[in-house]
C-alpha cells in the first residue's frame, strides 16, 4: 500500500494519501473493522496481528498498531463487529470465542476481552448482519433458532442478558440487510415470507411488537442493500419490479405506503453507481437507455421525476463509480472516451456542459480501470486496476491533482 509493505491492514492519511507508520501486519484476511476511542477492533481469518498471536479477532492500539492484551480468540471466521457502550458484539461462523461456547454471535467485554454472560446460542447457520443499540441487538442471517427459541433468520437480542426478546417476525430465507429508522426495522434479502405474511425480499417490521407492517413494496428479486433518508426508503439489488412499478435494480419507496415514487430512471441494464447532488441524481452503469432517453453508461436524472436531463457525456463503456466536487463530476470505469474526449478509465466532467475538462490521468496499461473515487480538497484519490496513472508509477491507488489529473508527489512515511 503506497509503496510500503502492509499485510491486509493499513492506515492512509486522508489529506495526502500517505501510508502512516501504523502496521499491525495481519497474516491472513481482515474482514471487519470498528473504531472505538483509541482502539481498533479487527475480525477476520488471521492468526497473528499487531505483533501477537491473535486468533481471528483482536484489539489494536490506534496509535501504535500493536495488539493490546484484549484476546478473546475464536474458532472460525469473525465477519461483523459492533460496539455499544462497554460491549463488543461479534458475529460470524464461530462456535466458540473467548474459550466459551458461543454460536455465531457473542458479547465481549471491551476492556478485558472476556465473554460476557450474553449468550444467544444461535442455531443453524451464520449471522450476516448485526445492528446494535444500547438495549437491543438486531441480527439477520441464515439461522433457525437462538437458544431454545425458534427464530427464523431474524431476531432481537437483549444486550444485557443475551436472551431473545418477543420480537419474532421470522423469514423463510436469508435476511441479508437491515436498516432502522424510528420505530421501524427494514429488512431485505432472499426471503419471500416474513412474519407469516408474503413479503418478497423486502419488509418493514414494528420494532416494539415484531409485527410485520402493511408496508409491502413486493420486490421482484433479491434486495441486497437498504438505506433510509427522511420519508424515503432506497433499495438496491437485482429486482426489476418493486413498489408496484417497474424498477430496474434501484428504487425510491415511500416509507408510509411502500409504493415506488415517481422517480423512475428505468435503466435498460444494471445500475452500478448513484450520486445525489442537490436536485440531481447522477447514475452510472451498463445501460444504454435511462430516464426516458438514450444515455450510455452515465446520466443525470431529475431527482423528483427520474427523467434524464440534457447532460450526456456518452462514455463508450460502463461507468462504475462517481464523485462530485463543486461543478465537476468525476467518473470512473472501463471507458476510453467520454465527454467528447479521449479519457481512459477516469474523467472530470463539467456538471453544466457535460464536456470533459483538462483533467487527464490516463491510467496504464491499456486494460486499466478505476472503480473508486473520493475527492478531498484539491486531491482526487482513486483506486482500481492500474500500474501507472497521472504520469507516474502508482499501483492500485493514487492521489491526483483535481485540476490536471497529474499524480501528486506526496511523501511516504
Amino acid at each position: 500500500m503506497g509503496g510500503r509493505t502492509r499485510d491486509r491492514i493499513a492506515v492512509v492519511r486522508a489529506g495526502t494519501g500517505c501510508v502512516t507508520a501504523w502496521n499491525p501486519h495481519a497474516d491472513s484476511a481482515v474482514r471487519t473493522l470498528v473504531l472505538s476511542g483509541s482502539t481498533v477492533y479487527a475480525g477476520g481469518a488471521f492468526h497473528s496481528i499487531g505483533g501477537k498471536s491473535r486468533r481471528l479477532i483482536a484489539a489494536l492500539s490506534a496509535a501504535t498498531g500493536r495488539a493490546t492484551a484484549w484476546n478473546p480468540g475464536a474458532d472460525n471466521s469473525v465477519l461483523a463487529l459492533s460496539v455499544a457502550g462497554s460491549t463488543v458484539y461479534a458475529a460470524g461462523f464461530f462456535s466458540t470465542i473467548g474459550g466459551q461456547p458461543r454460536t455465531f454471535v457473542a458479547g465481549l467485554d471491551a476492556r478485558t476481552g472476556r465473554v460476557t454472560a450474553w449468550a444467544p446460542n444461535v442455531i443453524g447457520d451464520g449471522v450476516r448482519v448485526v445492528v446494535a443499540s444500547s438495549k437491543t441487538a438486531y441480527v439477520g442471517g441464515y439461522f433457525t433458532a437462538i437458544g431454545a427459541s425458534a427464530r427464523a433468520r431474524i431476531a432481537a437480542l437483549d444486550t444485557s442478558t443475551g436472551r431473545v426478546t418477543s420480537f419474532n417476525p421470522g423469514a423463510n430465507v436469508s435476511v441479508d440487510t437491515l436498516a432502522a429508522s424510528g420505530s421501524t426495522l427494514y429488512a431485505g434479502g432472499g426471503f419471500t415470507t416474513m412474519g407469516g405474511r408474503t413479503r418478497h425480499h423486502i419488509a418493514a417490521i414494528d420494532m416494539a411488537t415484531g409485527q410485520v407492517t402493511a408496508w409491502n413494496p413486493d420486490a421482484g428479486a433479491f434486495v441486497s442493500t437498504l438505506a433510509v433518508a427522511g420519508s424515503t426508503v432506497y433499495a438496491g439489488g437485482y429486482f426489476r419490479s418493486i413498489g408496484g412499478a417497474s424498477r430496474n435494480g434501484i428504487a425510491a419507496l415511500d416509507a408510509a405506503n411502500g409504493r415506488a415514487t415517481a422517480w423512475n430512471p428505468n435503466a435498460g441494464a444494471p445500475v452500478s453507481a448513484l450520486l445525489i447532488s442537490g436536485s440531481t441524481m447522477y447514475v452510472g452503469g451498463h445501460f444504454a437507455t435511462i430516464g426516458g432517453a438514450d444515455r450510455r453508461g452515465l446520466a443525470a436524472l431529475d431527482i423528483a421525476t427520474g427523467l434524464a436531463t440534457a447532460w450526456n457525456p456518452n462514455p463508450d463503456k460502463a461507468v462504475g463509480t462517481l464523485a462530485v466536487s463543486g461543478s465537476t463530476v468525476y467518473a470512473g470505469g472501463s471507458f476510453t472516451s467520454i465527454g467528447g474526449a479521449s479519457r481512459r478509465g477516469i474523467a472530470a466532467l463539467d456538471a453544466t456542459t457535460d464536456r470533459a475538462t483538462a483533467f487527464n490521468a490516463n491510467p496504464q496499461p491499456a486494460d486499466s480501470f478505476v472503480d473508486s473515487i473520493a475527492v478531498m480538497g484539491q486531491t482526487v484519490v482513486v483506486g482500481g486496476e492500474f500500474e501507472k496513472i497521472g504520469g507516474a508509477v502508482r499501483e492500485f491507488i493514487a492521489g491526483l491533482d483535481a485540476a490536471t489529473g497529474r499524480a501528486t508527489r506526496g511523501t511516504r512515511r
